[in-house]
């Protein structure tokens, strides 16, 4: 909320009134509403949880930010050059294919492909770029020892702890279908397998 008296008395030297040069609006005084820059720099995220590996990612359960079962990642005895990512109901969302090349496809967003176009190394080898559809993201390692994806904007990020690996995405994110990609990369960027 901005201070809707704040511009009054913007010629005088005064503390309530916005400073020279600065796009910043001034913030409200009244009520406890956190100040716009705060949500820009924190927008709420929706957690998901890889969990109960058995023994690798390539073989877990995906909680959801409630804590219930949302996805569940398979790689079959039988089949153990392909790892496919269920929804709970038994369907088929996306498939990775592990011998060399390594392949990927996500069901509505990713034809079969070269994990290394999907996720490819940029130029200069600090990031991967995550292409869906049209769209590129970009999968940065950051200094808290996660990796961030975003674009112009911040999309969420993954990372590892003890037993567990989180997956946080922004609700926009999830909104416009960049879930199961985000699930996908995790798996093929945690699995310790070659992927190029």
């Amino acid at each position: 909320m901005v201070n809707p008296y704040a511009v009054w008395n913007t010629t005088q030297s005064n503390e309530m009134a916005p400073h020279r040069g600065s796009s910043q609006p001034v913030p409200s005084i009244y009520g406890a509403l956190p100040f716009p820059s705060q949500l820009a720099d924190n927008p709420p995220l929706m957690v998901f949880t890889f969990t109960g590996f058995n023994p690798t990612i390539a073989n877990c359960t995906i909680l959801g930010p409630n804590g219930s079962p949302q996805f569940g990642v398979v790689t079959e005895p039988a089949l153990p050059g392909y790892t496919i990512l269920k929804s709970m109901n038994g369907k088929s969302v996306a498939l990775i294919e592990w011998r060399e090349p390594a392949k990927v496809e996500i069901r509505g967003l990713a034809p079969k492909q070269p994990v290394s176009s999907f996720l490819k190394v940029s130029s200069d080898g600090r990031y991967r770029i995550m292409v869906v559809g049209s769209q590129e993201f970009m999968w940065l390692p950051d200094h808290s020892a996660s990796i961030s994806v975003g674009n112009s904007e911040f999309w969420g990020r993954m990372s590892r702890s003890v037993g567990a690996i989180t997956l946080e995405m922004t609700q926009n994110a999830v909104r416009v279908g960049l879930l199961q990609a985000c699930i996908i990369s995790t798996v093929l960027l945690q699995s310790g397998r070659n992927i190029d």
